[in-house]
């Protein structure tokens, strides 16, 4: 036990500054168990307010935090040595402080000298170049001095500070230094120098709480890493024989950073099978530490390293920790990274590790179902797929079968995340080994089913409605009552709405808690005001309407006020409004458009005019020609439509004007556009048919076979739609039980997207054939 009036401790292994005490105060540091008995038996005696008591303790406690003023910073030649492993330096700079002479500050001529030379003898004086050179640095003799790093602008330690409690902005000691830099013999004898001068630097730790065997690891320093632990080993054998426990090298071997981490996590890390052999040659047990957290059996293997999975397994005997970040083992890290071969390991060790859930409650099973379906267009017998499959065949094969009915915090089975993904084999895959998983049900009542429509996972669904053995669960309700059909709705979803249609088992009445049928909430999604028949709302209400969903049972008139459509509200009146405005000021110029080329195309026919001293002088060239009269007619047609378009699109952006005119007017507009944009598209086919098919016909016919393909664009939407309509309830009902209203829905739709085909050609046939009879 010391006495001392110094204003520096050698506690943690940094040095810091005493705060200001009373002038008769006293600074009484215990180092050992002994003397710290005594000195708490001294506070007892005397009167505390007048004492301050520093134990040191040799465990691993981090050291409180200190200001960056208060910390000393490692002496430039000091760190300098330690980097380059100059063990002659540190004699004779020890030799120095020893004998209480200052420091120098070296010229860069003589530390490189320094450096280069040899130690002199055991008085560890300096052969006489390098003597002369350090008499000429303390003389005050030329040079820089060395500046080493960023190191050179710090203040040096107060003379009576001892050298090794500098340390760098890093929080490293010397020893840490020395760790890092080399594995050489010099390095060697260098950390065995500082230890026999502080013993207590082995557990010192820097900002990050590393020491310095987290730094020999991290750096692959086998060697290094060697003398550390046979240092600490003497210094226990040196304990022992003072009647102490011997632990020093079991607690630097276990010492964590500020990430729980110790060196044997840096060494897995950085890849080092020797390291690793090393370490845990000195404490089978190192596997099993931190006792929460990132387990160095879940960094190998989330590292992809089976090879050091395995070392650590057999340094251990298998008695090591599985546990990761955030509750996870290191079975879901095999899982999740597709490491089939360490996964089939995992199991062999610890096959209770398929049932441990992560802080969400997600056990390796539910990692296994969570890989996403972006490989479904490839074959079955793709690798990939292979290795998806195989996973779950592990899990399976293990005997465990709770895994694959656990949920997790959500009550989400295994079945319902492979279907959140998209993973539709991995569903498949679990609904033939597990038929009754198709009835588990989540924390929502949701079965997979419900889950497969809100992801809008159309292979789901309609794998569930095609499969004989699953049609008890197509009309279950969650815990709001909603059946798949419901949410299918909901969604705005045609695809979904249809698959489920189409299977007969499926049942168009069922209410959900809110009292509604599908058919209202089809219903009561259909958007107030003006509205656009080709839109999936539309078609939904109407196909259900046809196949003979009724409203949930009560009376009409009260049914026409939930559910009417007429704008009531201010509030709809405004939005009806913008929405007109924004929709006239979109197809105005469009129709503009349309007017001024037809309008400039009548004035500019194909073929040009007869001469003058022609019979019929100034008329048109092709006139005699079908398709010239085809052309003029789809030419006029199209000049009439957009014209008519135009001025209807004034009326109803006109805010004069009330709104159900502008709601006609608007209407007539965007259905005469649609016509006015075919008529156009004919008129260029016949142009460019008439001029090229004289002199090249091949070209004229490609023209003309191109040129639908503006008009299929245009329909192209609203006819997919009614097809897939159409095929569901072709699936549900019957071709022959088609209702008549839909198969008149789909025929009206043709007639008014092709009656200007049927105007053109047929009139034009009709006046090509009385001109031919007249001349």
């Amino acid at each position: 036990m010391a006495n001392r009036e110094e204003p520096y401790s050698t506690t943690g292994g940094t040095a810091a500054k005493a705060p200001p005490v009373a002038k008769d105060a006293k600074l009484l540091m215990a180092e050992c168990p002994e003397d710290r008995k005594l000195l708490k038996e001294l506070v007892h005696k005397e009167d505390a307010s007048k004492m301050m008591v520093v134990l040191a303790s040799t465990t691993n406690q981090p050291a409180a935090e200190k200001p960056a003023a208060a910390r000393a910073v490692m002496n430039p030649l000091l760190l300098a040595a330690a980097s380059f492993g100059a063990c002659e330096v540190f004699y004779f700079l020890f030799c120095r402080e020893d004998a209480r002479e200052p420091l120098p500050t070296m010229t860069a001529r003589a530390f490189h000298a320094m450096l280069a030379g040899d130690a002199s003898g055991a008085d560890g004086r300096w052969p006489s170049t390098h003597q002369q050179a350090l008499d000429e640095v303390e003389e005050g003799g030329a040079g820089a001095a060395v500046a080493v790093g960023h190191q050179s602008t710090r203040r040096l330690p107060p003379p009576d500070a001892p050298l090794l409690e500098g340390i760098t902005v890093e929080g490293d000691t010397a020893l840490h230094v020395v760790a890092t830099h080399g594995n050489a013999a010099n390095f060697l004898e260098c950390a065995e120098i500082i230890c026999n001068r502080a013993r207590r630097l082995l557990l010192a730790t820097n900002d990050k709480g590393d020491t310095a065997l987290h730094c020999a690891a991290r750096a692959r320093r086998l060697e290094m890493a060697s003398r550390l632990i046979a240092l600490a080993k003497a210094r226990e054998d040196h304990e022992v024989e003072r009647g102490q426990a011997a632990s020093f090298g079991k607690v630097l071997l276990r010492t964590e950073n500020e990430r729980n981490e110790t060196a044997l996590h840096d060494a897995v890390r950085a890849g080092d099978g020797d390291m690793v052999r090393r370490l845990m040659d000195e404490d089978p047990d190192l596997a099993l530490f931190p006792v929460q957290g990132t387990s160095p059996l879940y960094l190998a293997i989330s590292l992809r390293n089976g090879t050091i999975a395995e070392i650590l397994h057999e340094k251990s005997n298998g008695n090591i920790s599985y546990s990761g970040p955030h509750g996870q083992n290191a079975l879901h890290a095999a899982v999740l990274l597709r490491h089939t071969a360490v996964l089939e390991l995992l199991l062999k060790w610890n096959s209770n590790l398929t049932k441990q859930g992560d802080e969400n409650g997600s056990t390796p099973v539910h990692f296994a179902a969570s890989f996403p379906l972006w490989h479904r267009k490839f074959h079955w017998r793709h690798p990939w797929i292979i290795r998806v499959s195989h996973s779950l065949s592990m899990l399976l094969n293990t005997g465990e079968v709770d895994p694959f009915y656990q949920s997790d915090k959500n009550g989400m089975f295994p079945v319902h995340i492979a279907v959140a993904v998209g993973a539709e084999l991995t569903v498949v895959f679990l609904l033939d080994k597990f038929p009754n998983s198709a009835g588990l049900r989540d924390a929502k009542g949701r079965t997979f089913l419900h889950v497969a429509v809100e992801k809008q996972n159309l292979a789901v669904v309609r794998f569930a409605c095609r499969t004989t053995s699953l049609q008890w669960i197509l009309n279950m309700q969650d815990k709001d009552g909603n059946t798949a059909l419901h949410l299918a709705i909901q969604a705005n979803h045609l695809r979904l709405f249809c698959a489920l249609l189409g299977n007969p088992q499926v049942n168009l009445d069922l209410t959900n808690h809110s009292g509604h049928t599908p058919l209202d909430l089809s219903r009561s999604m259909l958007p107030r005001g003006m509205k656009y028949t080709a839109n999936t709302e539309e078609l939904i209400y109407l196909t259900l309407k046809q196949v003979g969903s009724e409203h949930y049972h009560d009376r009409w008139d009260h049914i026409e006020e939930i559910y009417s459509r007429r704008v009531v509200s201010k509030e709809d009146l405004a939005e009806e409004l913008d929405r007109m405005q924004e929709s006239t000021q979109t197809l105005g110029i469009g129709s503009v458009l349309i007017v001024t080329v037809t309008f400039g195309a009548m004035f500019a026919l194909p073929g040009g005019y007869r001469a003058d001293d022609h019979p019929y002088g100034g008329t048109p060239t092709f006139s005699r020609r079908y398709a010239f009269h085809a052309f003029m007619m789809a030419n006029t047609l199209a000049f009439i439509c957009s014209s008519i378009a135009t001025i209807g699109l004034m009326y109803s952006g006109s805010s004069m004007v009330n709104l159900r005119t502008r709601q006609y007017n608007f209407g007539i507009s965007a259905f005469l556009m649609t016509n006015s944009v075919t008529s156009l598209t004919i008129a260029f086919a016949l142009v460019a048919y008439m001029v090229l098919a004289p002199v090249d016909h091949k070209t004229a016919v490609v023209i003309r076979v191109l040129s639908p393909l503006v008009v299929i664009y245009i329909n192209i939407d609203s006819w997919i739609k009614l097809a897939v309509i159409e095929q569901s309830l072709g699936s549900r009902m019957g071709l022959r039980s088609t209702p008549p209203r839909v198969i008149r829905m789909m025929l009206c739709n043709i007639l008014f997207q092709f009656w200007s085909f049927i105007v053109i050609f047929s009139f034009s046939w009709i006046v090509y054939k009385r001109t031919a009879t007249h001349l």
